[in-house]
């Protein structure tokens, strides 16, 4: 890639974290998915029951500790760090490798 481009997407980078940041201040209120659709459906079905409870509802019925929360939210990012690190190295490589290699009609 050019410098210019990786420049602009940085700067891109940038503005698509710090804008929200500087827009909604400190009363944002950042919450999942999972709350709202929970919330939704209780709302339409007040007799809605759901048709199983989650492994880590069994295991920790009051909840994950926060340890142990993290630790899960951790391994989730750094696996998914290393597949995008191995891709974009992966392409850097393949793309570093095909400028060496003489063209077919040069070997034969």
């Amino acid at each position: 890639m050019k410098k210019s481009t990786i420049i602009l997407l940085v700067a891109a980078l940038i503005l698509i974290i710090a804008l929200p940041m500087v827009f909604l201040g400190r009363s944002a209120q950042f919450g999942g998915s999972d709350g709202e659709a929970e919330a939704l459906i209780t709302e339409l079905d007040p007799d809605y029951e759901p048709w199983f409870t989650p492994l880590m509802e069994k295991i920790f019925p009051d909840g994950l500790p926060g340890e142990l929360e993290s630790l899960l939210f951790c391994l989730q990012a750094a696996l998914g760090s290393g597949v995008v690190c191995f891709g974009i190295g992966y392409m850097a490589a393949r793309a570093k490798y095909r400028k060496k290699e003489p063209d077919q009609d040069e070997r034969h």
